[in-house]
């Protein structure tokens, strides 16, 4: 399940929220596996192509219509919002309607646009 972070300042909500787009060694919602290695050349290309970015693994690219990144990076040790070795992604929400489902818990997550290859793994009980 994916840990929202809803940023406050002294006004109110600012609609910022961080999530963890990809855990190193966790299985996604599509049971894809990632790297730590592999997570920061997501986490890199992503922000150096300027792919989108999707709501609830639906496809449709919501970047700059709905919210956009305003903060990307990996956790590294000791951080007390996500796991270490994370792709954590902070969005600007922009639509009224997006921003309702997330405070309401409607909204489950948000995925990454991205041009990949998948090499599958069988993995053996030692």
């Amino acid at each position: 399940p994916i840990k929202w972070v809803v940023r406050k300042d002294a006004e109110g909500f600012e609609r910022v929220v961080m999530a963890e787009m990809l855990i190193p060694d966790v299985p996604n919602v599509y049971g894809d596996i990632y790297t730590r290695e592999a997570i920061r050349e997501f986490c890199y290309e992503h922000a150096r192509q300027g792919y989108g970015i999707d709501i609830n693994h639906d496809k449709v690219n919501v970047d700059h219509e709905k919210a956009y990144v305003v903060e990307t990076f990996i956790a590294r040790a000791g951080d007390p919002d996500f796991i270490e070795g994370s792709w954590v992604v902070g969005m600007k929400i922009i639509d009224d309607d997006l921003w309702a489902d997330i405070l309401s818990g409607t909204i489950n997550g948000y995925s990454f646009e991205a041009l990949c290859e998948m090499q599958p793994v069988v993995f053996q009980n030692l």
